[in-house]
C-alpha cells in the first residue's frame, strides 16, 4: 500500500514516525515511508549549475495534459568582459520554437570591486547599465551596454526554460 502525493503537498519530510512491531503492519509503513521519501527528493531543485543544458527537478503545468508536467532545463552562459558599448551576442545552442517559455532569465555583472545585476531591458536604453535579453528569433542572448565603463566586468547568464 503507497500514498500518492498530492500536488500540493509540503515538499518535506515528517521528522519522526512510529513502526510496528508486527511485519504485516511494518510493510505498509515502510512502503509509505519509500514512497514519500521519493516524492520529496523528486521534487527539489537540481542545484546543477553548468554550461551544458540540464534537466532540473522543476516541472511546469501542462494545459493539454495536466497529468505531464512539462521538463524544464537550466544552461548557464559567460562573458569575460561586456562590449564597450554597443550589443555582444552569446548563442543559445537550442533552437527556440514558439512553444518554448522562459521562466528565468538573470545574471550577474562582476568587476574585482563590485557585482550588480543585469538592469531589467529597457527599449530606450538610457542608463548606462548592462542589459540583458534573448532574442527569440535569431536564438542568440544579447548583452548591451551604452559606454565603455562595463569592459572591465565579467558575466554569467542563467537561463532556465520549457522546450515544449
Amino acid at each position: 500500500m503507497s500514498t500518492n502525493i498530492s500536488q500540493f503537498q509540503s515538499p518535506f519530510l515528517v521528522t519522526s514516525r512510529k513502526f510496528p512491531q508486527n511485519p504485516v503492519e511494518l510493510e505498509p509503513v515502510l512502503a509509505t515511508m519509500q514512497n514519500d521519501i521519493a516524492n520529496v527528493v523528486n521534487s527539489k531543485t537540481t542545484g546543477i549549475y553548468d554550461k551544458v543544458q540540464i534537466a532540473i527537478a522543476n516541472r511546469y503545468y501542462n494545459d493539454a495534459d495536466p497529468t505531464k508536467k512539462r521538463q524544464s532545463y537550466r544552461k548557464v552562459y559567460t562573458l569575460a568582459s561586456l562590449p564597450a558599448t554597443g550589443t555582444t551576442t552569446i548563442p543559445l545552442t537550442f533552437t527556440v520554437t514558439p512553444s518554448t517559455q522562459f521562466v528565468l532569465i538573470d545574471g550577474t555583472v562582476e568587476s574585482t570591486t563590485v557585482s550588480v545585476a543585469f538592469t531589467p531591458w529597457n527599449m530606450s536604453l538610457g542608463e548606462d547599465a548592462p542589459y540583458l535579453r534573448v532574442n527569440r528569433t535569431t536564438n542568440n542572448i544579447e548583452v548591451t551596454t551604452i559606454s565603455g565603463n562595463w569592459t572591465t566586468f565579467s558575466c554569467m547568464i542563467v537561463l532556465e526554460y520549457i522546450l515544449n
